[in-house]
Parts: structure tokens; sequence; C-alpha cells
């Protein structure tokens, strides 16, 4: 079927002009707020960097992929909470590990940072609204099966709301995968 929204996600944020000159930018403020003193950002600046990067990719360019990811799926800037769930992830926060990112790593971090927000919004958008469509579904199936001239005509044809609940969540996953 193709590949998963996870790396579908990655690829377009690793090959989007826009995200990485906001990257390069972004390490390069925190190298001269450092004045060079570290090999890369430190830990305690993610924050700060992160949110940098969220911001230039709002005045980039909108017809950019990241740009589109950004609009469809990052209503906010990543907050402390995610930003230490990706260190860990990526294990930089293992003991004896440098407390500065070298650019490689600052380009995983923020790549995996703004890949795992945008996939937890998108599923979380899937957890809103097929629960709302299965209320809408089943309030309409039931509300049809009491209007005097279409309710027997409706029981007589056998249960169509399994299937029309499968299709509506087959369509809303699938809606979602396409948007990513």
């Amino acid at each position: 079927m193709g590949s998963s929204p996870s790396k579908r996600v990655e690829n377009e944020l690793r090959t989007s002009p826009s995200f990485q000159s906001a990257i390069a930018n972004t390490y390069e403020e925190c190298m001269n707020l450092t004045q060079h003193s570290f090999p890369g950002p430190c830990l305690y600046q993610l924050l700060h960097c992160s949110t940098s990067v969220y911001t230039l990719l709002l005045s980039s360019s909108k017809d950019d992929s990241a740009s589109k990811i950004q609009q469809k799926w990052l209503p906010q800037p990543p907050t402390q909470l995610q930003i230490d769930r990706t260190l860990r992830k990526l294990k930089l926060l293992s003991k004896g590990k440098s407390t500065s990112l070298n650019l490689e790593e600052f380009q995983a971090f923020m790549v995996a940072l703004f890949r795992d927000m945008a996939l937890s919004n998108a599923f979380k958008s899937m957890a809103f609204y097929i629960p709302v469509g299965f209320v809408a579904i089943l309030s309409s199936h039931l509300i049809a099966q009491r209007i005097p001239l279409i309710g027997p005509t409706y029981r007589t044809r056998g249960p169509k709301l399994p299937r029309i609940m499968a299709g509506y969540t087959a369509g809303t996953a699938a809606a979602v995968y396409i948007n990513l």
C-alpha cells in the first residue's frame, strides 16, 4: 500500500528545503548564543530551538511540504514534555553522553520531534472523529427505523449498521492517512 505514515512524514521533513533551512538557521543562532563554547545547542536550549524552528516554518513558503504538514497537523509549537519524550526515544539523555548536540543529532532530533507531533495530532483527530461519526450513524439508524413510511422498509432490508460503520471507519482512516 505504500510507506507508513511516519516514514512519509519523516521523508517530507527531510526533503523540505524550508524545514532544513529553519534547522540550519536555528542551529547557527544557538551556536551564536553560546558564543561557540559548546559543540552544538545544549539540551536546555532545545525548547527555544524547537519553537524557533516552528516559527521559521510559519514564515516560510506555504507550498513547501513541511509547511503543509505544519498547517494541518501542528497547531502549536512543541512543549517541554514532547521534547523530553523525543530525547528519551532517541536515547540522547543517556549517562556519559554530551549535554549538547552536534548538527547531525540536532537535525535527527528536530525531524523526530516534528514527525511525532504530526502523527500524534493526526491520531488524536481520528480518535475524535470516529466515535463522533459512530454516534451520528447510530442516531440516524435509530431515527430511520422510527419514521412511519421509511421505517418498515428500512428494517426489512437487513442490518446495515455494521457495514456503514465499517465504511465510515475505513474512510476516516484513509482520509487521515492521505493527508499525512
